[in-house]
């Protein structure tokens, strides 16, 4: 489960860090350090997992069946990707905050993933939840 998580953690730091979703980047203001993180965090995440000992496990005796590790492997993806958000809101809120959307100058909101290119994911959902408070009144 832990390799899961930390591939999944790496694969999305990459990707966030070539689409330039800066909003969800852990280490923003380092983009290359954060691309060869990423990397280095799959690369070592599958190498602990195969290199550290028998992964052969027949399901009939101590291992999981396909049911059971599709589950995990869920549960491990979105984990990574709730820690993700989370941790880059944190990291990245001051600059959220100096950065963010301004409705008189930008066309606000945007669609899609185009928020996390200049805010944190705690701040695109709380302005999407503020406008949909002033839209219920």
């Amino acid at each position: 489960m832990l390799w899961v998580f930390l591939s999944a953690l790496g694969a999305a730091q990459f990707a966030a860090v070539h689409g330039g979703l800066w909003g969800i980047v852990i280490l923003r203001r380092r983009p290359r350090a954060a691309r060869v993180s990423a990397l280095l965090l799959v690369a070592a995440s599958f190498v602990w997992f195969f290199a550290s000992g028998d992964r052969n496990q027949p399901d009939i005796g101590e291992g999981l069946n396909g049911v059971e590790q599709a589950r995990w492997f869920a549960v491990s993806a979105a984990a990574s990707v709730v820690f993700q958000l989370a941790v880059s809101s944190v990291v990245n809120h001051r600059w959220g905050a100096a950065h963010g959307w301004d409705p008189a100058v930008d066309r606000w909101p945007p669609s899609g993933l185009a928020w996390m290119e200049r805010a944190t994911f705690a701040r695109a959902l709380a302005a999407l939840a503020l406008a949909a408070a002033r839209r219920a009144r």
